[in-house]
């Protein structure tokens, strides 16, 4: 049975795609961000909330595109916010939702929308004949922060909400989106909200007591009053009390459990090992399974990734620096504002690669996905040729990057391919064509001075 908060997304998707032009998104997107918010103590994050829907319809109704496209645009934008509404009102310690947490969301930086209050508001503001391929802002992302502190008066419900503090941290990351960009691809699972959600109970679940079955992890609960600490500074305090290689080494025996089982299988001439599906990984695989994102049968790889998550190299510090540093050379690159200056062709995939040193392959594959869901004029042609660089043949880029080869087999990686393509190619010439018009603009304004003066002179 699904959960209470699958069953709202799936009723409000529902609704989205009923509707048929932006002005009924608007609307419909409006009734239900009222109905998820209703409580006194949700006013002021329902006032936000629909403060900056009403921008981004504003500013989309504004636009000369592609009706069809706008309209996909618009149900992925209120999905997501429908989506991360759902995510801050699950308990994260506080009973009451906090303003700030969708605020961050929706800021107007990250939307590039301008505002009323903007003094260049009437020079901003979209009009419908103006190049809408003139990019002036930075791309428009939209950052998940990380969980927010929760605090518990007994140790056991404490090291439950201390493990979705940390891994949510990274799963959080991975979940930063481009309301401009639609693809036809399924999400790769990393990058989901859903999956996000289905982790969380997965650690609450299944995990956080397998962890309490060790001795030693429960002596540690005996040793302070945990009221007082909260989800984040546990970990403070068990690096400072020396808590972290006991608590490692119960999270890694909880993820063991769920690995296939090496088991004799007889056979004529002598018996032979095979792994074999246990209960328990049928049951992980049956709870993070999902129709909203992509999700490769669960295996052993799988597990040593989920389990990696808890590895000090994931500190969201030093990914935020590269995402910044793959965002900067992608506009610099492929989609230049006005004010930076054009990088070398291949310097994004550079920046790609070097992704691979200082993390580990699986979080710098995932990097690459994540640039090819919030760049637009990325194609999965670019994540394709980027393969390239990771072994002279498919087995060696098979056994080096295996996640970014199994997102482009899946079956709709063919028509996303030649949509993609399509795309830029029609981006492209618009470009192009905008720039001839600015020139040829340039031209006649320049015989016009010309003439005035040859006039003025006679």
């Amino acid at each position: 049975m699904s959960s209470p908060a699958e069953r709202i997304l799936s009723h409000a998707q529902e609704l989205l795609n009923a509707v048929q032009t932006q002005r009924d998104l608007h609307v419909i997107t409006e009734r239900m961000i009222d109905e998820l918010l209703q409580r006194g103590s949700d006013q002021e994050l329902r006032a936000k909330t629909l403060l900056h829907v009403e921008k981004y319809y504003q500013h989309s109704i504004a636009l000369s595109g592609d009706p069809a496209q706008l309209l996909r645009e618009g149900r992925l934008f209120s999905g997501e916010v429908i989506a991360l509404i759902v995510r801050v009102r699950r308990k994260r310690g506080e009973p009451d939702p906090a303003p700030e947490e969708i605020v961050t969301y929706l800021t107007e930086e990250q939307l590039s929308i301008p505002t009323k209050e903007d003094p260049d508001w009437k020079a901003t503001e979209p009009q419908p004949e103006a190049p809408q391929e003139k990019a002036v802002a930075p791309t428009s992302v939209i950052i998940v922060p990380p969980p927010k502190a929760e605090t518990h008066p007994e140790f056991e419900q404490l090291l439950a909400a201390a493990l979705r503090h940390r891994i949510g941290s990274i799963t959080t990351y991975f979940q930063r989106w481009n309301p401009r960009v639609s693809r036809s691809m399924p999400l790769p699972f990393l990058l989901s909200v859903p999956f996000g959600h289905k982790m969380d109970a997965v650690i609450e679940e299944v995990i956080a007591p397998a962890m309490l079955t060790s001795r030693t992890v429960r002596n540690i609960g005996t040793r302070h009053n945990w009221a007082e600490i909260d989800s984040a500074a546990f970990w403070e305090l068990a690096e400072a009390n020396g808590y972290m290689e006991t608590l490692r080494l119960a999270w890694q025996r909880a993820w063991d459990t769920l690995r296939p089982q090496a088991s004799e299988r007889a056979a004529e001439g002598g018996g032979f090992m095979v792994r074999q599906v246990t209960p328990a990984l049928k049951d992980l695989r049956a709870r993070l399974s999902a129709d909203d994102y992509a999700l490769p049968k669960i295996g052993s790889r799988e597990i040593d990734l989920l389990a990696s998550f808890l590895d000090p190299e994931y500190a969201r510090t030093p990914l935020e620096n590269a995402w910044t540093k793959l965002r900067q050379t992608y506009e610099q690159e492929l989609d230049r504002r006005v004010y930076q200056d054009q990088a070398r062709s291949g310097a994004l995939r550079d920046s790609l690669l070097a992704c691979f040193k200082p993390f580990t392959n699986p979080t710098a594959e995932f990097l690459a996905m994540l640039s090819y869901w919030n760049f637009p004029m990325l194609s999965l042609g670019f994540l394709t040729a980027f393969t390239h660089n990771h072994g002279s043949n498919r087995a060696a880029r098979e056994r080096r990057i295996p996640y970014l080869i199994w997102y482009l087999d899946l079956p709709q990686a063919e028509t996303a391919l030649a949509e993609d393509e399509a795309r830029i190619a029609q981006a492209n010439e618009k470009a192009e064509r905008q720039k001839k018009q600015e020139r040829e603009r340039e031209i006649e304004a320049r015989k016009s001075k010309e003439t005035g003066t040859a006039w003025t002179q006679e």
